[in-house]
């Protein structure tokens, strides 16, 4: 489920792996893919935590977005 996810957050481009010939290197796309899931995946845990502890703790978001439109 994780995957699917971050798959569609990835801010990672696929040029960046290009070797000179122009081919996809996958040494290197496996690791930074590998950094941006565990990224993503200690941010994720970060936000469950958040809410474990606060469950409105992200309700001023709402608030600043609200204010913006006005």
């Amino acid at each position: 489920m994780l995957n699917l996810l971050v798959i569609r957050l990835c801010p990672f481009c696929i040029k960046s792996s290009l070797d000179e010939k122009g081919q996809i290197c996958h040494s290197a796309k496996e690791i930074r893919c590998e950094k941006i899931k565990s990224e993503y995946e200690l941010a994720f845990q970060e936000y469950l935590r958040l809410l474990a502890y606060d469950k409105k703790v992200f309700d001023y978001i709402g608030d600043l977005n609200s204010n913006e439109q006005n």
